[in-house]
């Protein structure tokens, strides 16, 4: 209840007044444990996206654009917000507590919150299209696609096909278009049945198409280019500020040797490529990482590998802690793997993205995300820091004549237990 009205001498006053979830309990009809509060701001909500369920079993993209200024909205229960749903941007009007249910829902189903969204297949066609059809999308025929995530769209038969012509070829021969303008280019590809049974088991491994990624509603670019174009859909920049925040870090802990624009890379330095990778935070930051193409390289002789704690150990040590009394701590190292100098030679031509020093020669000299190495030579670097907080513990023994607490201590990659 946001008030009630009370009568006196003078008219009418209202009195605002506000109640806690479990005052409610007090309330005839009502158990505080079925009350569900928003989780989301409106100003969190806005441009946000989420799939948006019709009437018909399909669930089309939709984007949070404003909210609804009128004489309902003085009431928080009564909030509705515009959404802009599909391709086309048919506008939807949903309430403030719908969306933010639907988007709760949506973020606990998504159990691998980076993994691509891939087509099933192609279920219809529409055609043949002129360029005056309401379907017109550049193309003489549009096909209906089932992606992963049970959602159906119509794509130009055009883009699609360059994308993936074996799937495309597949569904004409089975519909018998291979004789139809359109789709007749498709012909030399079904020639050869073993063939085209080698080249489908190739094109479901490569199905990660043109579906956007999303990540606790917001969509995420595959590449720099994607991020500004995404950057300026949105009206914003957070994008490319995560790129400019990740090189200013890898500037501080001077992970690049710059040799200039157009200069001569040192002899038996190997050229590579890098490229960032984005990611949302559960607090929806925006977040940029460099990763150099380690897979590039050749796979040195001498064994990489890098041992982690397991969970099963980790679990043992609280319990261990728990029952001895002792206090535990945990941490993270940022940037852990740029504390360590790789012995890799390789080096790269820094792209548009890294501003003014486009076209220069960078030799990579720190452990870079994506090097084959840079696990190995960090864990090196934090052995050295544990022998030495170790003879710090035998030195004050010696100095002071007490000894400090038992410690333990738990390593997973960059996160400690102590």
């Amino acid at each position: 209840m946001d008030g009630e009205e009370t009568g006196n001498a003078t008219g009418i006053e209202k009195k605002d007044f506000i109640f806690t979830v479990a005052d409610l309990g007090s309330l005839p009809g009502i158990d505080p444990a079925d009350v569900k509060l928003p989780r989301f701001t409106i100003e969190e909500l806005m441009g946000r996206t989420f799939l948006f369920p019709k009437e018909d079993g399909q669930r089309l993209r939709a984007e949070i654009v404003r909210k609804i200024n009128d004489q309902d909205a003085q009431n928080h229960q009564n909030i509705k917000l515009l959404c802009k749903v599909g391709d086309e941007g048919a506008e939807e009007i949903v309430s403030y507590q719908e969306l933010c249910d639907l988007i709760e829902q949506q973020d606990a189903e998504e159990v691998d919150p980076t993994k691509l969204w891939t087509f099933k297949k192609i279920l219809s066609h529409i055609g043949p299209l002129k360029p005056s059809d309401p379907n017109w999308a550049g193309s003489m025929y549009n096909v209906s696609v089932l992606w992963e995530d049970n959602s159906i769209t119509e794509e130009p038969l055009k883009m699609f096909a360059k994308d993936d012509p074996v799937t495309v070829a597949e569904y004409a021969h089975e519909n018998g278009l291979l004789t139809t303008p359109g789709w007749k280019h498709l012909r030399h590809i079904v020639k050869n049945q073993k063939k085209i049974g080698r080249l489908l088991k190739q094109a479901k491994l490569k199905s990660i198409r043109r579906a956007p990624i999303y990540m606790f509603g917001v969509q995420v670019p595959r590449s720099s280019h994607e991020a500004r174009i995404l950057d300026k859909n949105n009206g914003n920049t957070k994008w490319q500020d995560a790129e400019k925040q990740e090189l200013v870090q890898l500037d501080d802990y001077k992970t690049f040797n710059k040799l200039g624009r157009n200069a001569t890379p040192p002899q038996g330095y190997q050229k590579i490529r890098v490229h960032f990778v984005y990611a949302i935070k559960h607090d929806l930051r925006h977040k940029a990482r460099l990763v150099a193409g380690g897979h590039m390289t050749e796979p040195p002789r001498d064994s990489v590998y890098s041992g982690v704690v397991t969970l099963r150990s980790m679990r043992l040590a609280l319990l261990i802690g728990e029952i001895n009394g002792l206090k535990t701590m945990v941490g993270d190292i940022r940037n852990a793997y740029l504390e360590a100098y790789t012995k890799e030679k390789v080096y790269f031509i820094a792209g548009k993205e890294f501003g003014e020093y486009e076209g220069y020669v960078m030799v990579i000299v720190k452990a870079l995300y994506g090097l084959r190495t840079s696990g190995l030579v960090f864990m090196s670097v934090w052995q050295i820091h544990c022998v030495i907080w170790d003879s710090f513990r035998v030195l004050q023994m010696q100095i002071f004549g007490y000894e400090m607490q038992e410690t333990a201590m738990s390593i997973y990659v960059s996160m400690l237990m102590i």
